[in-house]
């Protein structure tokens, strides 16, 4: 105790109370001690406060006599002038009371000052006779004192852990148990630490009594969160459970306090053990492969697909994303899908993330090979835990990860916003090896420690087939749960433990252990990496079913293959393409034509299907294939792989005429992505095929997407040079087509405002084209760019809205809401505020649905606009700021909202709407 703080009146309410005064203890008890306390903490106080407080049975004199008298015994027993009488109020001047500072620590932040406060409960057994007053007052302060501490004793803890005082965080947990032994989340916490601290027989002995108290005081059980802890403690290491979790303390309580957590290590080195153990039972888990990493969106159908139960209801739009997203299931629902989505990724991304979203409830999200993910996958993932607080953790190989450019500049986004946490783990060190083994055999092996990790490096699945190689050689073997060895016995150099070298020829040697249908088998799943069935496997090797599913087993109890759902799949990678290895010659191109056979019956991605036709060397049915695949993923909006699936088709060798139908999409695909090169080069072929096919239609179709390429790299001489001479050698061509060529003409002549020949050009494409229809509002659009670059607003407005006949509003595209804007702006031009008004405020309405933020920012800011044009300049500032808001890289629209900025900064902010 200080000096300052001797000098004053110090109050203990937490534990059994006590006062000194001066440094000097008092003995006070009953009412004295309740006046005390009382006034310590409420401040001033009445004189008929008090009295109803602790005489609840007397009134009047009687009771107020009762209260001079304690007061004087008060005022005795603590020397000092502590005590204040003002009239009928009364004060207790310089008093400390450990409730209050504990408060006070909370408040600022210091947890340890608080937690060392804590002294149990807030007056305990303090009851003044015929004082009820008193007793409610001491109860309601008793659950806030409780709760307070509570709360100081969980901060205190949670920072010690964070600096890894593991131990003296359990302490602290325990403290808050005594002190009410029925807070669970404390419970939890202890049991979690004695995990960490390895101390499995102590974490469950304590689940233990608080399941028991649990059960005795309220008839109930812990939480689904314990219990899993429970379940964790209670998982005893055999030979037919994975190693045990050593060595990853570290790991295990970063995931723990982790929102987002990336799992980081090589092959085998554990990551989807550890998962196991810190998720036993996760909402969800995609797995990322290899051989899907270019189907859009695979890993994310897969696990869907499987929890149908728990999809969006029927008719909501995250539901018809979804039909879209699965295979075979857009057919069986069509009524259901009948009205069909708006073409925007990043809709489609927003209501998988809100499916996934749905699915999950809540639960834990696992991605395991996060490095395998498509870019479609990857984006509903980070959609998701952007905007839903559920946990995820990811795992991921770092070299193959690193090979992963577009995944960069996501995962540091997620860094920098502190969404995300990196989780590495690598191979054992020596202690952590040899901990594990005392773990697995009951007692220390330190000369066989020793030796296996020399051969192993630690690697925990090399240690793992090495252990299962010896047992099956003989050499260790399972004695009552534990794995007995009598090598630290005898002075034998262990040269029978393979060194990291051989472990590949390990796992040769397991496989040639098993029976020669189990290795036929073996050999038709390895070229596959989807699950496959009993009945698919033996169709694909052409064995019996029953000698399959022997077969199978046999595998299994090798733990070469696993169950998944309905299908079979190899327990690691590193088997199947072992396995794969040994499959070459012509048995290879048999085995991928039978699967491809198969997993088209199955109704898997077209991408599955044509990569084992390609392997077949059925090039004439894998192009075909590629070709569906591309369309499939250009319809999910992932253009650059359905550009990639173009470009697979093509190479399988189709007719020139089907070569030349797949570059004119492919050539979009590129438009899209921008890949300015790959587009020109698809265009060169386009033309090549044209002219060698002498189909003036595919002439004339090329010919204009020429010139569209080159009005958008500003090389209008050259698209009007390319559409008109080739308008000249295609009269043949229909005049849809010939329309074609002379729009791209007249809009590259506009571009170069060149408006009477522009005019004249389009006026002939207007001729050739059905009213009503998408090419002939495109026309109009142009024509209407024309009159409005020249002034003429009256003739712009009449253009436009012609156009806007040709455009439904069942179907949102871009062409439409830029047609919705001119005509907007044009009306504000001529001042019809009403109509300009309904069109933009249709155009922003149309922009936001669609999801874009470029054509967003053009309406609003036209809206803007008009608004100040008509003297509202606070919703002119209103639009605006909705305007800066949206992140565009757009200089068209940043032009328009700077000017919008620039007016408004010349007028004073008070202004108010005319």
């Amino acid at each position: 105790m200080t000096a300052s703080s001797a000098a004053r009146l110090r109050v203990q309410t937490l534990g059994v109370p006590h006062v000194w005064s001066a440094g000097t203890p008092c003995a006070l008890s009953g009412k004295s001690m309740a006046l005390l306390v009382y006034l310590a903490l409420e401040g001033t106080v009445h004189r008929d406060i008090l009295t109803e407080l602790l005489w609840t049975d007397k009134a009047g004199q009687g009771a107020r006599s009762n209260l001079r008298q304690e007061l004087y015994r008060l005022r005795g027993k603590l020397g000092g002038e502590w005590l204040r009488f003002e009239g009928e109020w009364i004060t207790l001047c310089g008093a400390d009371v450990d409730l209050l500072d504990l408060r006070a620590h909370l408040r600022a932040g210091r947890w340890q000052a608080a937690a060392e406060l804590v002294g149990g409960e807030f007056l305990p057994g303090l009851e003044p006779p015929a004082a009820e007053g008193f007793g409610e007052w001491r109860e309601q302060q008793a659950a806030q004192a409780r709760e307070d501490s509570l709360k100081a004793l969980s901060a205190w803890a949670d920072e010690l852990e964070r600096r890894g005082e593991y131990r003296a965080a359990l302490a602290v947990h325990g403290r808050a148990c005594a002190l009410d032994d029925l807070a669970e989340a404390h419970h939890q916490a202890a049991i979690r630490l004695l995990l960490v601290l390895g101390e499995r027989e102590a974490a469950l002995e304590r689940y233990h009594k608080f399941a028991a108290l649990l059960r005795r005081e309220l008839g109930a059980l812990p939480g689904e969160d314990t219990q899993a802890l429970a379940r964790l403690a209670q998982g005893a290491p055999s030979t037919d459970a994975p190693l045990p979790l050593s060595g990853r303390e570290d790991a295990l309580y970063a995931l723990s306090k982790a929102r987002v957590a990336l799992v980081l290590g090589d092959a085998g080195v554990g990551k989807t053990r550890l998962v196991s153990a810190f998720a036993l039972q996760p909402g969800l888990t995609l797995h990322g492969l290899a051989d899907l990493s270019g189907i859009p969106y695979a890993p994310l159908a897969e696990a869907l697909s499987q929890r149908v139960d728990r999809w969006p209801p029927p008719g909501s739009l995250a539901r018809r994303a979804l039909l879209r997203l699965l295979p075979g299931e857009g057919a069986a629902h069509a009524p259901e899908d009948a009205a069909p989505l708006p073409e925007d990724r990043a809709l489609f991304v927003r209501l998988l993330s809100e499916a996934l979203g749905t699915v999950l409830g809540g639960e834990l999200l696992v991605v395991e090979d996060l490095h395998w993910l498509d870019p479609g996958t990857l984006d509903v993932v980070v959609h998701h835990l952007r905007h839903t607080p559920g946990r995820v953790v990811l795992t991921a190989r770092p070299e193959e990860l690193a090979r992963r450019s577009d995944f960069t500049a996501v995962l540091g986004g997620l860094e920098r916003d502190r969404l995300l946490t990196r989780v590495p783990i690598t191979e054992l060190d020596e202690e952590q090896l040899r901990a594990l083994l005392r773990a697995l055999v009951g007692h220390d092996a330190p000369l066989f420690s020793q030796r296996l990790y020399r051969a192993t490096a630690g690697h925990p699945l090399f240690i793992l087939e090495t252990l299962r190689d010896l047992r099956e050689r003989g050499e260790l073997r399972q004695v009552e749960g534990r794995w007995q060895t009598p090598y630290d016995e005898s002075t034998v150099d262990y040269a029978e433990i393979l060194t990291p070298p051989s472990v590949s020829a390990a796992i040769h040697e397991r496989l040639a252990r098993l029976g020669k249908g189990a290795r036929r088998a073996l050999q038709a799943a390895a070229l596959s990496s989807e699950a496959l069935s009993a009945a698919q496997i033996a169709e694909v090797s052409g064995l019996s079913e029953w000698d399959t599913v022997e077969a199978l087993e046999e595998a299994q109890a090798a733990r070469l293959m696993t169950l998944r759902g309905a299908g079979y799949m190899f327990g690691h990678e590193l088997y199947r393409h072992a396995t794969a290895r040994e499959v070459v010659g012509a048995r290879r191109q048999v085995l991928h034509r039978a699967l491809a056979r198969v997993l088209e019956r199955s109704g898997v991605q077209p991408a599955q299907v044509a990569e084992h036709l390609e392997e077949a060397g059925e090039h004439a049915a894998a192009w075909r294939r590629w070709k569906e695949a591309a369309q499939n993923a250009a319809r999910l909006f992932a253009h650059d792989k359905a550009s990639e699936y173009f470009r697979r088709a093509l190479a399988c060798s189709p007719g020139e005429a089907e070569a030349f139908d797949m570059l004119a999409e492919q050539v979009e695909l590129l438009r899209h992505i921008d890949d300015q090169p790959a587009r020109l080069l698809a265009l060169t072929r386009m033309r090549e095929l044209a002219g060698q096919l002498g189909d003036p239609e595919r002439q004339a179709e090329a010919a204009a997407r020429f010139a569209s390429y080159y009005t958008e790299q500003d090389e209008y001489a050259s698209a009007v040079s390319m559409a008109l001479s080739t308008l000249e050698t295609v009269q043949a061509a229909s005049p849809g087509r010939r329309a074609a060529l002379l729009l791209e003409a007249g809009a590259a002549l506009a571009c170069q405002e060149r408006h009477p020949e522009a005019l004249s050009v389009l006026e002939r494409a207007l001729a050739l084209t059905q009213p009503n229809t998408p090419q002939h509002a495109n026309v109009l659009y142009w024509m209407g760019h024309c009159a409005a670059q020249q002034g003429d607003w009256p003739a712009a407005a009449l253009h436009y809205a012609a156009a806007m006949c040709g455009l439904p509003a069942h179907r949102l595209t871009r062409g439409r809401i830029l047609t919705l804007w001119q005509l907007g702006r044009v009306q504000t031009r001529l001042r019809a505020w009403s109509a300009a008004r309904d069109h933009l405020t249709q155009a922003s309405r149309e922009a936001l649905k669609l999801g874009s933020a470029p054509l967003q920012v053009l309406c609003l800011t036209a809206l803007g606009q008009l608004h100040l044009d008509e003297g509202d300049v606070s919703a002119a500032r209103q639009l605006a700021g909705e305007a800066q808001r949206l992140e565009v890289h757009d200089s068209e629209g940043q032009e328009e909202l700077d000017r919008l900025l620039a007016r408004l900064a010349t007028l004073p902010t008070d202004v108010t709407p005319a």
